[in-house]
């Protein structure tokens, strides 16, 4: 009988706030009167177009905009370009880059949840993990213990190992 509003954003809801009751990050958050704790590890790596030919490891990248050049993933798609190189593409969000990735001859960072699943991707950098980023839960300390609060934790929890799950 829950109604769930999901909400994807590159800006983190604030708790102490109340403009959420539960919150997953992608970074370990600052201690405060929240209850946090580590739910998952999400491994990225290398993605082309399968079906496009040429030398994969030399396509172009696909990269996030300049507003989200301090993310791990862009830094370390910056870091991998060679002196001089500038990507191709810059993109605001991950669904767009595994479009472009399936569409044309490019390259980039996907979790390994994402691009490992679709048939149109071929992982590049073999099977260790490029990079990893932790995934955080948060809830206020006080709803916790709330019926509605735990079960919407309880399924985080297990839709998190399910879909992580190699």
């Amino acid at each position: 009988g829950l109604k769930l509003e999901l909400i994807s954003s590159s800006q983190n809801l604030s708790l102490s706030r109340r403009e959420a009751d539960v919150a997953l990050r992608l970074g370990r958050p600052k201690m405060g009167t929240a209850l946090i704790r580590k739910i998952a590890v999400v491994e990225y790596a290398v993605y082309a177009c399968a079906s496009a030919t040429g030398k994969k490891n030399s396509f172009p990248w696909v990269t996030f905009d300049d507003a989200l050049a301090h993310l791990p993933e862009a830094v370390w798609i910056a870091k991998a370009m060679p002196d001089g190189e500038s990507t191709a593409i810059k993109v605001s969000e991950i669904e767009s880059i595994r479009a472009l990735l399936a569409a044309m001859p490019c390259r980039s960072l996907l979790p390994c949840f994402i691009g490992d699943r679709d048939s149109r991707l071929t992982r590049l950098s073999g099977r260790s993990a490029a990079i990893s980023r932790d995934v955080w839960l948060m809830c206020h300390r006080e709803l916790r213990r709330t019926a509605r609060v735990s079960a919407v934790i309880d399924w985080i929890e297990d839709a998190c190992i399910k879909s992580l799950r190699r």
